[in-house]
C-alpha cells in the first residue's frame, strides 16, 4: 500500500488520484477540490475553524457540511458526522513523544506509519513559508526520518523543497 498525504498547496493536484495503488488522505479545507479522497483529517476544533482568519475557504459551514460525506478523523467522534472517528492521539503521543505533533500533516504521518506502507507521498505540503511553517517543519521532519528508518519511501513533487534539511549549526 502507498499513502498520499494532501495539503492545500497547489501541488495537491499532482497526486496520483487515478493510481489504485495509492490511498489518498487529505487535510484542510483547501483540499475540497481534489478528485478523490479516501480519508480526511480535520484535527482543528470546529470553533477554531470558525474563528481562524487563515481558513482557505470563507464558507466554513459549507466545509463542515462537506466533511459529513467522508470518513474523517476528528479530535473525537461527533454524532453529526456519521463517518467520523476519534484520532488516536494518546496512542501516537505515547509512541512518538509530545514534541513532534506540530502540524496536521505530522499527525497524518504518524498514523500513516502505523499502516506500514511501502511509500508515503506528499502533495500540497510545501511548508515553504518560514513565518507560517517554520515551527511545523521540524516535527514533520521527525516523521520523515521515522519513515526512512522503517524503509518507507518518501515521494514528493519534483520542485518541492520539503525534504531539504535545515542549516546545521556551526557547519552552515
Amino acid at each position: 500500500m502507498k499513502i498520499a498525504l494532501l495539503g492545500a498547496s497547489p501541488s495537491r493536484h499532482l497526486a496520483p488520484f487515478s493510481d489504485p495503488e495509492w490511498v489518498i488522505w487529505a487535510c484542510s479545507d483547501g483540499t475540497v477540490d481534489v478528485p478523490r479522497c479516501d480519508l480526511r483529517f480535520e484535527l482543528h476544533t470546529f470553533e477554531h475553524l470558525r474563528t481562524e482568519p487563515r481558513a482557505v475557504t470563507r464558507d466554513v459551514e459549507a466545509y463542515l457540511e462537506f466533511l459529513k460525506c467522508f470518513p474523517v478523523y476528528l479530535q473525537e467522534h461527533h454524532p453529526d458526522y456519521p463517518h467520523s472517528k476519534a484520532y488516536p492521539k494518546n496512542e501516537m503521543v505515547r509512541k512518538h513523544g509530545p514534541f513532534f505533533f506540530t502540524s496536521s500533516v505530522a499527525w497524518m504521518m504518524a498514523l500513516a506509519l502505523e499502516r506500514k506502507p511501502q511509500a508515503i507521498g506528499l502533495w500540497g505540503v510545501d511548508m515553504a513559508a518560514d513565518e507560517e511553517y517554520g515551527h511545523q517543519r521540524p516535527g514533520f521532519h521527525y516523521f520523515v526520518e521515522m519513515a526512512r528508518r522503517s524503509g518507507v519511501e518518501i515521494v514528493i513533487p519534483d520542485d518541492c523543497t520539503l525534504l531539504e534539511p535545515p542549516k546545521w549549526e556551526g557547519f552552515e
